[in-house]
């Protein structure tokens, strides 16, 4: 069992469409928003046999947004009220996961290598909103970020490391994709991730330096049979960090993760780090 938080900034703008004015008054030419997130991520496995376990991970986030608006020649709107984005405080559930784990090879002396292979779902436990695009060209106030999909969405994975005495490889690559749209007409996203750590003893204790290189790609979502707009984006970071064998049975890990490459449909995104701190011990049940 364990606990990771991942936090970040974030900073976005758009261009705004002809079917998304303000119902009334004044009108805006870009949306800008300023973003703090964080997530606090619980999770937990249960080893039913020697190579499968049960997961089940739940997140839990938090997001601070600050709006701004500028008109056609680039000068901030001070006061200006949208029906679009307002400066907020955000707090919920995201979609849980459970699925299954298998050690598809566990390696020998003369082969140190080991292979894992996830199967599983998210499910919906958080929160969804009716489709933003729709509301803003009807001139109603709507909301645009939402932690659920509402769906079940299948989710498959493959781990793999290698022990070379001096370093350690891992690699780990995650596919999550829909198969229904929920309630309110939202399909959501196809994503991938995958990421390549080499992990290399310190002098200190049992400290490892961690390097390496993440690939994320999230194709868009859906609002009926539209493509949801400003969704979809390709990221390509490095990793650097640190990750600790504290005692037997517990481990803690920190990392920080810097986008070397970021494309997003529909809008420009800026991400310039992601922290992520992880926690985690193993207990046995059955002392």
């Amino acid at each position: 069992m364990g606990l990771s938080w991942v936090g970040s900034g974030m900073h976005t703008e758009h261009l705004v469409d002809d079917s998304q004015k303000e119902p009334t008054g004044e009108q805006s030419a870009k949306h800008l928003q300023d973003s703090l997130m964080e997530e606090f991520r619980l999770y937990a496995s249960y080893w039913i046999l020697d190579n499968l376990a049960f997961d089940f991970t739940l997140p839990i986030r938090h997001t601070i947004i600050e709006a701004s608006f500028e008109d056609a020649n680039g000068n901030l709107l001070p006061g200006f009220t949208s029906i679009h984005h307002r400066s907020e405080t955000l707090f919920g559930l995201g979609d849980a996961t459970a699925g299954l784990t298998t050690t598809a090879f566990s390696g020998s002396p003369e082969v140190p290598l080991r292979i894992v292979v996830r199967v599983g779902a998210t499910l919906p436990t958080g929160g969804i909103e009716p489709d933003p695009f729709l509301l803003g060209a009807q001139g109603k106030d709507h909301q645009h970020i939402f932690y659920g999909t509402g769906t079940v969405n299948p989710t498959l994975g493959l781990g793999l490391s290698y022990d070379f005495g001096v370093l350690k490889l891992n690699s780990n690559t995650d596919l999550t994709f829909p198969v229904t749209s929920n309630r309110e007409g939202y399909t959501p996203p196809t994503s991938f991730l995958s990421d390549l750590l080499v992990s290399i003893p310190t002098t200190i204790g049992s400290l490892n330096a961690v390097i390496g290189s993440g690939v994320f790609q999230e194709w868009p979502a859906k609002w009926g049979d539209k493509t949801a707009k400003n969704s979809g984006r390709t990221e390509v970071s490095a990793v650097l960090g640190v990750n600790w064998n504290v005692s037997e049975g517990f481990y803690a890990s920190l990392s920080a993760k810097v986008p070397l490459y970021i494309e997003a449909k529909g809008g420009q995104l800026e991400m310039p780090l992601i922290l992520q701190l992880a926690l985690a011990g193993r207990v046995n049940l059955l002392d």
